[in-house]
């Protein structure tokens, strides 16, 4: 599995941040964008710990009305979660089965393009399916794999359309797909498929792309992790 951000929001925490101010303003946002906007805090002694705990501390700062950083955190603790849907990302995704991204494109507000199995022939002379690590006996799997792998060729040496040949393909198939989702919707995802419970490949897929994520805009981000790493 390889994820990669392909593209997202031009500086997406002072697009959430004017969002959120624009709301207790008469000031439209195309203005106060062009203000001078602050992602880190000037306070002395700061920290990621302790930012933004006492308003009080917190007004001394110079740039208090266009702090990213106090705007962002008031947003999540007041359940303001519309202004993180002024900020998208999208992520490249590869190597994963067609399992998992069956369960994926059940999250209807995000956007996906995912590889064709109608237009594109599997290879099945390279590695082309996942195999779950519950599964003991590995070799048998593999047979079984391989059994499918000759059966689709032999329909596709036939003449037999790739669209009606990949009938015959597992679940177990893997694929690329591209997702593209505001950082609100990316939230509700990581809250249900970083959970212990949610099934481990997707899991895996999701802790990457929040560690992706994290590394763009640790402000959106940051204290959205909601299950256990495995």
């Amino acid at each position: 599995m390889e994820v990669k951000v392909l593209s997202y929001t031009q500086n997406p925490e002072v697009t959430c941040a004017v969002a959120m101010r624009s709301t207790r303003t008469r000031e439209p946002a195309h203005k106060l964008i062009e203000r001078e906007w602050r992602t880190k805090c000037d306070l002395p002694n700061f920290t990621y710990e302790n930012r933004c705990r006492s308003l009080e501390t917190h007004m001394q700062c110079p740039h208090f009305s266009f702090c990213a950083v106090r705007l962002l955190k008031n947003a999540k603790k007041m359940n303001h979660w519309g202004v993180f849907e002024h900020a998208t990302f999208t992520v490249s995704v590869s190597g994963v089965s067609r399992a998992l991204t069956h369960q994926l494109v059940r999250h209807r507000l995000a956007s996906y393009s995912q590889q064709s199995q109608r237009q594109v022939k599997i290879d099945t002379n390279e590695d082309w399916y996942i195999k779950p690590p519950s599964i003991k006996d590995g070799q048998r799997f593999d047979m079984l794999m391989g059994e499918i792998a000759k059966c689709y060729q032999k329909y596709v040496d036939d003449g037999v359309p790739e669209e009606d040949a990949r009938f015959v393909l597992p679940n177990a198939c893997k694929t690329n797909i591209v997702i593209t989702a505001n950082a609100r919707e990316w939230f509700h995802m990581f809250k249900l498929r970083t959970d212990e419970q949610s099934q481990w490949e997707i899991r895996r897929m999701f802790q990457q792309i929040l560690e992706e994520l994290m590394m763009i805009s640790p402000l959106i981000f940051e204290g959205i992790i909601f299950g256990e790493k495995s």
